[in-house]
C-alpha cells in the first residue's frame, strides 16, 4: 500500500528533475571566449543571449522567445504571451504594430519587417526602404501623398 502511494510522487519527482537537467543554464561569469563568433547578417538586429553574455541575432516576429536558453527578440520587439493556459506560448511581437507602406511600393506587416528588409538590402548593396505611410500601399504601388 505504501509503495502504491509513493510511486506516483517518485515518478513526478524524477520527471521534474529531468526537466531541470534539460534546461539550459547560464554560467556564473560570462566567458566571451566560449561564445560563438558574432553573426554577420542579423536582419532583426543583435542582442545579448538569454544569459546576457554572448551576442546573437535577435529573433524575428512570431519566433518563440523567453525563458532559460530561449531566443531574445530583435530590435523594436518584445516577448509577449499569446494564447491561454496550457496552450500559451511566448513570441516576439513588434512594439509598433500595424501595416506600413514602404517606399518600394510594398506593404509590410510591421515597421519591424520593413527594418529587416533594410538590413537585408544593405547586405546586397540595395537601396534602403523608408516608410511612406501607415497602412497599406495603394493598388498603384504608391502611398498616399
Amino acid at each position: 500500500m505504501k509503495l502504491t502511494y509513493c510511486m506516483p510522487f517518485a515518478l513526478l519527482t524524477l520527471a521534474h528533475a529531468g526537466l531541470l537537467l534539460k534546461r539550459d543554464s547560464c554560467q556564473r561569469q560570462c566567458n566571451l571566449s566560449q561564445c560563438p563568433s558574432a553573426p554577420q547578417a542579423c536582419y532583426y538586429g543583435r542582442a545579448k543571449d538569454s544569459c546576457g553574455c554572448c551576442v546573437v541575432c535577435g529573433a524575428s516576429e512570431g519566433e518563440k522567445c523567453g525563458g532559460a536558453g530561449g531566443a531574445v527578440c530583435g530590435d523594436g520587439m518584445r516577448c509577449e504571451r499569446r494564447g491561454v493556459e496550457e496552450k500559451a506560448r511566448f513570441v516576439c511581437v513588434c512594439q509598433s504594430n500595424g501595416v506600413v507602406c514602404g517606399s518600394d511600393g510594398r506593404t509590410y506587416p510591421s515597421v519591424c519587417r520593413l527594418r529587416a528588409e533594410n538590413a537585408r538590402a544593405k547586405t546586397e548593396n540595395a537601396a534602403p526602404v523608408t516608410v511612406l505611410q501607415r497602412g497599406e500601399c495603394h493598388a498603384s504601388g504608391e502611398g498616399k501623398t
